[in-house]
């Protein structure tokens, strides 16, 4: 017997969705230039974060600094040996905050 059309329209609007965001990401990344090559240095320093996020603050003779540095990995498969996706974010941010005397 075959199925209703109104029984799959939940699931070709589901698929549609998934469609159209994939084609929005792959239009976008069309459109970034190229860039050269990487800096070894802010490869390993990011490489070497831990995972998870972490924020320090530091003061010293009126200098304030907040660091920050986060690291996420995740990675999904289409079944248990199944093809799959990794995604990876990090990043490190510093504000420096300074007090500067009246007059100078």
């Amino acid at each position: 017997m075959p199925l209703p059309v109104a029984a799959l329209t939940p699931v070709a609007l589901k698929l549609g969705g998934y469609a159209l965001v994939a084609a929005v990401a792959w239009g976008a990344a069309r459109r970034v230039p190229a860039e050269g090559p990487r800096c070894a240095r802010r490869e390993g320093a990011l490489d070497d974060l831990p995972e998870g996020a972490r924020l320090t603050r530091a003061s010293a003779g009126g200098d304030a600094r907040l660091d920050a540095d986060a690291r996420l990995r995740r990675s999904v498969r289409l079944g248990a040996g199944g093809p799959g996706v990794a995604a990876e974010f990090a990043g490190q941010a510093r504000l420096k905050l300074r007090l500067l005397r009246a007059g100078r």
